[in-house]
């Protein structure tokens, strides 16, 4: 049996305040520890009781609880699950645990007090407390979705917590989220790519892998995200962190970026065309029109005819794909273009004629378009070749279904059978083709006036 010298010197030894209190609750013997943990003296602490250490408001219980432990006699820590605090002198409060052991002996009946300062480590509760609260009110906050979950070995990753923007992403609420596969969200196009970054992340422990996807909304819409997604592995089981970004408008953006280069291309094709390949086509025709006139015989300048009826083929085909090309269906405003051909005219005619346009003219169709830059280019080259005139007048009006295009000169007027041949039947045939009708008349007082008249 250990004596009570030895029992005062194990008390004394001890690293944590130790005190023997007697059943009326009075301390029999504190050891060093217990003058340094109170700030008072051992003279002070023996003989006080022992609730005197304790705030006030945990006095009245703890006299029940010694009351109670005198009776059981059980070797346990005081107030279990409770925070408990003691009293220092200066009346300042600190959280210890205190832990009671019975003592019993022939000479001495007594409960071992053993009381440990646990500031510290609340301390470090608090703050892990406090940073685990400042983590999930980020997660809760964060701008970009986060889930996390379990990645199973069959490739599915179940959800196990989600944060409010990716609900608001997906258009699900957080316990309509716990527990679902998220691949079920992904787009079928897209199930394969996912099977991939699974078996990736399932082979790779503790890594991370990004990918660009499309997520299903809840109202049936189709979204981009970009998911980034971490693994760790403990104990066979593999958890996720997936960041999800709704990138939906930085892709619109680029496929707007992307159609725009190819608009652009597009336009800058056409406009080579335009400026540079039809105004050297439509010259070489114009060159090859003023030599009619100075070649004999008929045959040689029939075949010339028929080289400028080619030449002006092809203008049309170009134009078409001028057309085809452009973002707009008049890429090429039709002013310009009608202005620009009656410019290419001013050296073969030797002035410039007079035009009025229709103020809506940049409105008529494609289909009028490509019938009536020809079918002017052709009046204008009869004028050139046959008229000898010093002047000509050029007006295209719209009606409420019509287009009119008349072309005036002063010349010295034209045989209708030479017109025929060529002009007027090519008249015809361009405004037949719309349903309008062409003809080439001359004028009483001298010079011919061609009318060409389509429905729009």
């Amino acid at each position: 049996m250990v004596s009570e010298s030895e029992l005062l010197l194990l008390v004394e030894s001890a690293p944590d305040a130790m005190m023997l209190v007697d059943d009326l609750g009075s301390i029999m013997y504190a050891n060093s520890q217990s003058e340094v943990l109170f700030a008072r003296t051992r003279a002070d602490l023996i003989g006080l009781a022992v609730e005197s250490l304790l705030p006030e408001s945990f006095r009245r219980i703890h006299i029940a609880h010694r009351a109670d432990y005198s009776l059981t006699g059980e070797v346990r820590f005081m107030g279990a699950g409770l925070d408990l605090f003691a009293l220092r002198s200066d009346g300042s409060e600190f959280p210890v645990e205190v832990s009671l052991s019975p003592l019993e002996s022939d000479s001495m009946k007594a409960v071992i007090v053993s009381v440990r300062d646990v500031s510290d480590r609340v301390a470090l509760e608090r703050r892990i407390h406090a940073t685990e609260a400042a983590f999930r009110d980020a997660f809760d906050h964060a701008p970009t979705g986060i889930a996390t979950g379990r990645l199973t070995d069959d490739g599915q990753w179940i959800v196990e917590r989600t944060n409010r923007a990716l609900c608001a992403l997906l258009g699900y609420s957080e316990v309509e989220l716990i527990g679902i596969d998220l691949t079920i969200f992904s787009h079928p196009d897209d199930v394969s790519a996912d099977r991939t970054t699974s078996n990736k992340l399932l082979t790779l422990s503790d890594s991370k892998i990004g990918r660009e996807q499309r997520y299903l909304r809840r109202n049936g819409t189709y979204g981009w995200v970009l998911v980034q997604s971490q693994t760790t592995t403990h104990g066979g089981i593999t958890n996720f962190l997936s960041h999800v970004l709704d990138i939906t408008d930085r892709i619109a953006s680029e496929k707007d970026r992307q159609r725009l280069e190819i608009f652009e291309d597009r336009e800058r094709i056409a406009r080579d065309l335009h400026d540079v390949v039809i105004q050297r086509i439509f010259a070489a025709g114009l060159s090859l029109e003023s030599l009619r006139g100075h070649i004999s015989p008929a045959s040689a300048s029939d075949k010339i005819q028929a080289a400028v009826d080619q030449l002006d083929y092809a203008m049309r085909e170009l134009r078409s794909t001028i057309f085809g090309l452009s973002s707009f269906e008049t890429f090429i405003p039709v002013e310009q273009q009608i202005r620009d051909l009656v410019a290419a005219h001013h050296a073969t005619l030797g002035f410039q004629p007079d035009v009025v346009l229709d103020e809506h003219i940049d409105s008529v169709p494609l289909v009028v378009i490509e019938q009536l830059l020809p079918t002017l280019n052709e009046a204008l080259s009869n004028v050139a070749r046959h008229a000898k005139a010093t002047g000509v007048n050029i007006t295209i009006d719209l009606t409420e279904h019509d287009l009119e295009l008349t072309v005036t000169d002063n010349g010295q007027g034209i045989d209708p059978e030479v017109v025929r041949g060529h002009g007027l039947s090519n008249l015809e045939q361009r405004a037949a083709r719309l349903g309008g009708a062409g003809h080439v008349s001359n004028l009483v007082d001298g010079g011919v006036q061609v009318s060409w008249q389509v429905p729009v």
